[in-house]
């Protein structure tokens, strides 16, 4: 018998579970629904911020392309999107007694002390299922902030501090010299958008998307008496409309923030083992800004990030220009509490810290901003909140393996009728679009075959 599937959220882990269920003969169809006006969710490409710069708001490159699970260059390829290796390096503007210069990321004492003792406590914990990477500092000046900005471990690489998440969680992600991260010119998040749009032209009558949200998704009851129930076998969602609608299965590939805060009305309730996992993934905080100058300082060289520490509220600004960029572009980023704080900020305000902190780093009261700027606020987008996963400790035993064992309980089936699926449940390559790609996939092919 042929079946019919749903799919909640038009993000990679959707399109790519939509990808696999349609390349089955016995699939009669698919149905998708996307709360926004387009695919693509946290990949996302402004491309009106500023004239001629494709802004990729959320994820920015592709990781490891030479991963062989990993599908997106190839992807790019058949789609003919032009790529750009990743060759940047990377500098510090840092302040001694009064006067801002560069300098090299390795030329600073203080600053590698730090590094060196966040990668020697995550060494030390790793081992444990539930310590985080390192202890909070007890201070956080210049040094400290440029250390956590420049460790593989800090707020850039994973959106959130490394005092938040515990280091078993990253130790198990795949690891392998899987080349430079790549570029898109044309925007990251238009490649995803393009690609699932295709789907429509790809499969026709068998592929259906509605730009809606759903607020219910009834999944029937799993005890003896009623197994042989027909409603036990049938998933059926309903849209912010009220209309409902009925398939063999269902794929949720919304955001934990989302399921965190119940967006989303399951009923019956997840069980108690899901409720536990959604307590310990969480979505750190990442904020991006495009701004075009005047003029360019000198000291700014193309393809390197460029590291900045800003006082008040304390953080670290990364920005670069790409060679690709239009003229006088930057792209700038934050992350973790800095970002957090700032997504309080209006987008203006965020803007001008930058532009002040930045015109005294260079010591040019003369340099002007375009005041037509790009910018993201995750952590208050309604179909996000927030940037990408980490998973915080659960209770205090550094034994207790509740917390990780979260991206695990959520990748495991209800009832073969409900089926979640993104990058908060990869435990190879989480927050990467990748791995919400290939988690989608991973999904689909588990309910294909339980429903077979």
């Amino acid at each position: 018998m042929e079946k019919k599937y749903i799919i909640i959220g038009g993000g990679a882990a959707g399109i790519g579970a939509a990808y696999k269920i349609l390349e089955s003969s016995k699939t009669a169809k698919v149905h998708l629904f996307e709360a926004q006006s387009i695919l693509g969710g946290r990949a996302r490409t402004d491309v009106n911020a500023i004239k001629g710069l494709a802004f990729d708001k959320g994820c920015v490159y592709i990781q490891d392309p030479k991963n062989p699970k990993n599908p997106w260059p190839g992807i790019a390829k058949e789609l003919g999107f032009d790529t750009v290796v990743d060759n940047t390096g990377a500098e510090l503007r840092i302040k001694e007694n009064g006067i801002y210069r560069n300098d090299s990321i390795h030329g600073i004492p203080e600053i590698n002390e730090f590094v060196q003792s966040i990668e020697d406590q995550f060494e030390s914990h790793k081992d444990f299922p539930n310590l985080t990477v390192c202890c909070q500092p007890r201070v956080s000046d210049e040094h400290v902030q440029l250390a956590l900005g420049l460790s593989p471990y800090g707020p850039f690489t994973e959106s959130t501090e490394p005092w938040n998440y515990i280091a078993s969680d990253r130790f198990r992600e795949a690891t392998g010299n899987w080349g430079n991260n790549l570029f898109v010119r044309k925007g990251l998040g238009t490649l995803v958008r393009q690609y699932g749009e295709n789907l429509s032209n790809k499969y026709g009558k068998r592929f259906q998307i509605t730009y809606k949200s759903i607020k219910t998704i009834k999944y029937g009851h799993f005890d003896d008496s009623q197994k042989n129930d027909d409603q036990s076998r049938v998933v059926t969602v309903v849209d912010s409309s009220g209309q409902e609608y009925q398939a063999d299965a269902c794929i949720v590939t919304i955001p934990v923030s989302l399921l965190k805060k119940r967006t989303v009305q399951f009923i019956p309730p997840l069980p108690l083992p899901y409720q536990l996992a959604l307590k310990s993934l969480m979505l750190g905080s990442y904020k991006k800004i495009a701004v075009q100058l005047n003029k360019m300082p000198i000291d700014i060289k193309d393809d390197i990030n460029y590291y900045l520490y800003n006082e008040d509220p304390h953080g670290v600004w990364q920005y670069y220009r790409l060679s690709y960029f239009p003229k006088n572009v930057l792209i700038v980023h934050t992350a973790g509490n800095f970002a957090e704080q700032l997504d309080f900020f209006d987008e203006r305000a965020t803007f001008d810290l930058f532009a002040d902190s930045f015109k005294k780093a260079y010591n040019d009261q003369k340099l002007t901003f375009n005041r037509k700027f790009g910018t993201t606020n995750w952590d208050n987008n309604q179909y996000s909140l927030g940037a990408y996963s980490y998973t915080q400790p659960f209770g205090h035993s550094s034994t207790s393996t509740l917390a990780l064992d979260a991206r695990k309980q959520m990748a495991k089936p209800i009832g073969r009728l409900i089926y979640f699926a993104g990058e908060a449940y990869n435990l190879e390559a989480y927050g990467t679009l990748h791995g919400a790609y290939i988690d989608g996939q991973e999904a689909a092919e588990n309910m294909l075959r339980d429903t077979d």
